[in-house]
């Protein structure tokens, strides 16, 4: 199977060279990007690898950005655990369950505790000064997203 330019083997012996006690690689689905996920099952537990097309330094540096912006300002967003290279990122594994999914199978309770978690998580987010974020959201990238 051909990704990103390079064979899976070739991405599967990167990851193992660098992440110490590998016993499974998943691949997950995507999301609608040029990005790859794999779920790395260790001895110590999963991690989740993103893995953007080679030659993504500035992709992986805006994501280590925001990663820190964001958890600076109390929202959950997965750990970034390491780099590697200028195309892959290694982050703590959160799941896999979609808000979605979770709201189709939610219980009245949960589905009310879940509106007031959104609410809080989009306060937060109005609170981040908008030249901290260092990106707009134009039509153009509105459309694109």
């Amino acid at each position: 199977m051909n990704m990103n330019g390079k064979s899976e083997p070739a991405l599967i012996s990167r990851l193992k060279q660098n992440i110490p006690h590998i016993e499974k690689i998943i691949k997950l689905a995507g999301d609608a990007s040029a990005r790859e996920y794999y779920r790395i099952i260790t001895c110590s537990g999963p991690l989740v690898a993103m893995v953007y097309p080679t030659g993504n330094a500035g992709e992986i540096e805006r994501i280590r950005t925001y990663t820190s912006l964001f958890r600076s300002n109390g929202l959950h967003v997965p750990e970034i655990i390491d780099q590697i290279g200028d195309n892959i990122l290694i982050q703590e594994d959160v799941g896999d369950i979609s808000l979605q999914k979770y709201l189709s199978e939610a219980s009245e309770d949960d589905l009310l505790k879940v509106k007031v978690e959104i609410q809080s998580i989009l306060e937060r987010l109005k609170s981040i000064p908008p030249d901290r974020t260092g990106y707009i959201m134009d039509k153009t990238k509105i459309e694109f997203e």
